[in-house]
């Protein structure tokens, strides 16, 4: 069964999107599964296994036919895409725009936007799950990455955080061994990124993309809130989302 799964969201939204493979694997051993993500973004995704990873750009010079398409991501202009054929589509519509006659249209809005009582409990694994008709078991990330860098011996703590009120938060609200406290550079390559964070125990950030970063890697994460969050958040265990008051930003 040849298989397409697409998202052309932001990497904060396609991270947690990682999780469905091995499920959809284990249901479906035969599936040859090829994701689909903006051009920028290829190259995080390269390690994950048994997983063909193409870009955007790719899509559109491709002509061949799947079986089965999960769009996780509304803005999917199939004219763009005129030589894929589809024969079961999933997710959000194979149409030329997302729009009212879409019944996943309203489930975006509802989850993503309007907090709606049907949808507000689940996070955004369960939505991504709920949208490939997958039950969601509590699975995580799966990037395949191994960093390079080890973590520092004892209980090293990363400090992510660029607005420097929130520096002096930090330190007056949280608990963190004074000397074993680091500066984790800003990097815009994400695989370098995840070298960075590897080298702590814990986690201190307030963005979204280091935060997934970091419970990929399985840090204990404090995540510093301080814009609202359309999706909720799954922490597994491993964190705390502290909301911050907005005299600090």
């Amino acid at each position: 069964m040849r298989m397409l799964i697409t998202h052309f969201g932001p990497v904060s939204q396609v991270l947690p999107a990682t999780a469905l493979f091995k499920p959809i694997l284990k249901r479906y051993p035969d599936a040859q599964i090829t994701f689909v993500v903006r051009d920028e973004y290829k190259y995080i995704f390269q390690f994950i296994k048994n997983i063909k990873v193409i870009s955007k750009t790719d899509l559109m010079g491709l002509e061949s036919s799947f079986h089965v398409l999960i769009n996780l991501y509304p803005q999917f202009n199939h004219k763009d895409f005129s030589a894929i054929t589809i024969d079961e589509p999933l997710g959000f519509g194979f149409t030329n725009k997302c729009d009212e006659d879409d019944p996943f249209y309203d489930l975006f809005l509802d989850y993503f936007s309007k907090g709606n009582d049907d949808y507000k409990n689940l996070n955004i694994f369960q939505a991504y799950f709920l949208l490939s008709s997958i039950k969601w078991k509590g699975e995580g990330y799966n990037l395949g990455y191994h960093p390079k860098a080890k973590m520092k011996k004892g209980e090293t703590t990363g400090i992510a955080v660029a607005n420097y009120n929130l520096r002096d938060y930090v330190s007056d609200n949280i608990e963190l061994p004074n000397n074993k406290i680091i500066n984790i550079p800003y990097k815009r390559n994400l695989l370098k990124r995840m070298d960075e964070i590897n080298k702590c125990k814990r986690v201190v950030t307030d963005d979204l993309t280091t935060l997934h970063l970091s419970l990929y890697l399985r840090k204990h994460v404090y995540f510093l809130k301080t814009f609202p969050i359309k999706e909720r958040l799954e922490m597994f265990g491993s964190g705390e989302i502290l909301e911050i008051p907005r005299t600090l930003f």
